[in-house]
């Protein structure tokens, strides 16, 4: 199939452009889905779950738009009906960011960036993201975030250039064309079997790629990510590349590898081996990020009562619910921290209608007796810093739990 138009004279080099590289760079955002779904492989076998590919989508969709669980089911109907009509919605979607892009693009400056360290503004909150950077001793000044067209954090403690800065038009428009592609590729790869696989979000994916093929060699592409689509994009590029580990990798975890970096900032001994092993295909010039900085005593009750921390993921919502019912009546202080990612905690807030326990924000990491967790990165920062961490897929935890007090 040919395309015809006519854009400017790079056009010419479209065609070349489109054959060679679709195929190749399409991978990385392929694998990062399905490597999502891959790692809680064996722990859906542990907790017993009947959670098939259609189901852990619509479930990960639903959390990504915030919906409260109260709409879940009929979320999930809404999904059924969606799929006689999916590919359709999101070429109508593509085509509503294809104009409002196309204006973006010709309203912003071009502009060159030398010897500075390119971060692409995903959906990390400015607090949040200046902490992980911090914890791995980044100077920030050096550090230009890329803000994608899509995202609204803020980043304000970092210079940031929009991505349309550095890619001409025909990169803007491949990109259309590729997302467009791929939404008919999965349709006609998964039909009904899939659902909310959201190809429209590859428009952004492919962008990105086009950025950091034109960026200056005197820059380097740090990124946080491990096995989503931004992290692939350190295996389409020849420049200088770093990973700063945020979340945890497992043994058994299986993967596509990511590709080379030269430099890596790991969270302890144990994660460098895992990832050299699982995500990487070379052995980089090795960092450690440095553990948590404890929030005052201050969030801690007065009283004589050993302090828990439970660490949450709504993914384990029924384990915590049993004990956010038990702890408190055994005489413990017990202090709950959400998930980042779960934007809707009101299932925690409901239990405190019942419950006696605190829910920390965001930033709060108070120093505790005890911790209790699934396997996250927090809980390996605590054990860090020398707090016992109970973990649900240790050996013997239920006598242990039962011990605690």
């Amino acid at each position: 199939m040919r395309y015809y138009f006519s854009l400017s004279l790079e056009s010419y080099f479209f065609l070349e452009k489109m054959n060679y590289s679709l195929k190749t760079i399409s991978k990385g955002y392929l694998y990062a889905y399905i490597n999502e779904y891959n790692n809680y492989e064996d722990l859906r076998r542990k907790e017993n779950l009947d959670l098939s590919y259609k189901k852990f989508k619509i479930k990960q969709v639903a959390r990504y738009l915030n919906l409260p669980n109260s709409l879940h089911n009929v979320f999930y109907i809404f999904t059924f009906l969606l799929s006689k009509l999916e590919v359709l919605v999101y070429v109508l979607v593509l085509l509503l960011k294809l104009s409002k892009y196309s204006i973006e693009y010709f309203v912003t400056s071009k502009r060159d960036v030398n010897n500075k360290l390119i971060m692409f503004g995903i959906s990390f909150d400015n607090e949040r993201f200046v902490k992980i950077l911090n914890s791995a001793k980044i100077n920030l000044d050096e550090v230009v975030i890329i803000k994608l067209p899509s995202i609204k954090s803020d980043y304000s403690d970092f210079e940031k250039l929009h991505l349309f800065s550095g890619i001409n038009y025909s990169d803007l428009f491949c990109s259309f064309i590729y997302s467009v592609k791929i939404s008919f590729f999965m349709k006609k790869k998964y039909g009904v079997r899939d659902l909310m696989f959201r190809s429209y979000t590859s428009f952004e994916y492919f962008l990105a790629y086009f950025y950091l093929k034109k960026m200056d060699a005197s820059n380097s592409y740090y990124f946080i990510s491990l096995l989503d689509r931004w992290a692939y994009l350190a295996n389409y590029t020849n420049k200088n590349k770093c990973l700063i580990q945020h979340g945890i990798l497992y043994k058994y975890t299986k993967a596509p590898k990511i590709g080379s970096v030269d430099l890596a900032y790991y969270i302890n001994e144990e994660q460098k081996k895992i990832c050299e092993d699982v995500l990487l295909k070379n052995k980089p010039k090795a960092y450690y990020r440095a553990s948590i900085t404890f929030s005052s005593s201050d969030l801690l009750l007065k009283n004589s009562f050993k302090n828990i921390l439970l660490i949450c993921n709504k993914f384990f919502l029924k384990k915590e619910e049993v004990i956010i019912r038990d702890l408190p009546k055994r005489k413990l202080n017990l202090y709950i921290k959400p998930h980042p990612g779960d934007k809707d905690i009101s299932p925690y807030k409901n239990l405190k209608k019942e419950c006696d326990f605190v829910i920390l924000a965001k930033n709060d990491f108070p120093k505790v007796d005890f911790v209790i967790s699934y396997m996250s990165t927090l809980a390996d920062e605590y054990e860090n810093e020398g707090i016992t961490v109970l973990r649900y897929e240790d050996e013997g935890f239920d006598l242990k739990y039962k011990d605690l007090g």
